[in-house]
């Protein structure tokens, strides 16, 4: 059988089962698991279906759906790149010495960036990068010009981040220069969304206490649990940063627009 056809018959059994397991594709059509992620992410791209973890989803149904830090580290790749350049950039040139960088696939590509060269301020000193996120602290654990302090919590497994209460109180006693936080949904009247309820506590502590914070979302996963309502768009100035129809970030601070 061709990929093509393949595809299309994929395609099918989504529209008509509504989710398919990856494990079932491979022995259905006797392929690797790699051969079934590049069948899924090509029909990702065409729009016919929703990579999820193991697997994929109707489109109707992936906005009720959180996909894991995994399975998101390798969609919409340039678009996240284009953000975390941006930032990058931003920091880089600012006199910003501390800052936290929430969970999430886009602000893990801005770690990288970080943790490429040297990132100590002009005046040599290290800045200090907070984060609650495993798989942030990893790529910055040995960084140049970094000095890395880590929040505690109950681990999510989902997000790789340390969630609820002791977390949200860690960040509460702190001031940083700015934050960059990630979430799932982002709406004009409901506001920022992320799924669940111990994530929302944290995300909310970062939110209140930075100069500054940015914002990166994917709408197209956009699930309607609000942080709450300090973070209502409606009582926010903001500045919106489109990266594509797919990608948006949203930054909150001082008047000023950054264009991707």
């Amino acid at each position: 059988m061709f990929a093509e056809e393949r595809r299309a018959e994929i395609a099918k059994l989504v529209a008509s089962a509504r989710r398919v397991n990856g494990a079932d594709l491979a022995r259905r059509y006797d392929v690797t698991m790699e051969t079934v992620r590049r069948d899924l992410a090509a029909l990702e791209e065409a729009g016919k279906l929703r990579r999820v973890h193991g697997g994929a989803v109707t489109i109707e149904q992936s906005t009720s759906l959180e996909s894991s830090i995994s399975s998101r580290q390798g969609m919409n790749t340039p678009e996240k790149r284009r953000i975390a350049t941006k930032a990058y950039q931003m920091l880089r040139d600012s006199e910003a010495g501390s800052i936290v960088l929430d969970a999430g696939s886009t602000i893990e590509v801005l770690a990288d960036y970080i943790g490429a060269e040297n990132f100590s301020l002009k005046t040599g000193n290290d800045r200090i990068l907070i984060t609650h996120a495993l798989h942030i602290a990893v790529k910055l654990a040995e960084a140049e010009g970094v000095t890395l302090e880590l929040v505690g919590g109950q681990l999510r497994k989902m997000t790789w981040a340390a969630v609820g209460a002791r977390a949200a109180e860690h960040f509460g006693t702190m001031r940083p220069d700015i934050a960059f936080i990630g979430a799932n949904g982002i709406e004009a009247h409901f506001g920022i969304s992320t799924p669940g309820m111990n994530e929302p506590i944290v995300k909310t502590a970062i939110a209140r206490q930075p100069a500054a914070w940015s914002c990166s979302v994917t709408p197209r996963s956009s699930v309607r649990n609000p942080w709450s309502a300090s973070l209502d768009l409606r009582i926010l100035t903001l500045s919106l940063l489109i990266a594509s129809p797919k990608v948006s970030s949203v930054r909150h601070s001082r008047p000023q627009t950054l264009r991707l």
